[in-house]
């Protein structure tokens, strides 16, 4: 878990679709919207650093991605830490979903504890940017956040195609 969930109270597990708990969403604070944007500016960085992504260009998954793989094969004692990857990668991933997806930041609570996601303003089809990058960063899992990416885009089209999706209130 990296530093900002540690912070802010987060989880290691993604939310349960157990009916018995109905997850609750609250908005963040301050200080929370405040480390994502800092945290986001430093990934552009780090993308840049690892990646062939040109700071003018529009923010991809791929670049994310190639940045994570290209970090995991850097030296061990010039690179960056594994928990920083994880919070800035996180902050800046969840930043690109809310931005292409028109998603929104919040906090939700569930059986398993309290994590941070981003999350569809209608349906409740969310993600959860830090835990995603967490297991990118610590297992093999190469182009994951692509990926993650493309079936969060399936989960909005069944929702509003097919209703397979709960509508928030």
């Amino acid at each position: 878990m990296g530093i900002f969930s540690a912070l802010f109270g987060g989880k290691a597990k993604a939310q349960s679709t157990d009916e018995k708990y109905k997850p609750v969403l609250n908005t963040l604070n301050t200080e929370q919207i405040e480390f994502i944007k800092d945290k986001s500016k430093q990934a552009t960085e780090f993308v840049a650093k690892y990646s062939e992504f040109k700071k003018e260009s529009e923010m991809e998954f791929q670049y994310l991605d190639a940045s994570i793989e290209n970090w995991k094969n850097a030296d061990q004692n010039n690179r960056e830490k594994p928990e920083e990857v994880i919070d800035i990668i996180g902050a800046l991933f969840g930043k690109t979903l809310v931005e292409k997806l028109n998603f929104e930041w919040k906090l939700i609570t569930d059986q398993y504890g309290t994590d941070f996601t981003v999350i569809d303003k209608k349906y409740f089809v969310n993600g959860f940017p830090f835990s995603s990058v967490q297991k990118s960063v610590t297992e093999n899992r190469p182009n994951s956040l692509n990926e993650i990416f493309g079936l969060i885009k399936e989960q909005l089209q069944k929702a509003e195609k097919d209703g397979e999706f709960d509508e928030r209130n």
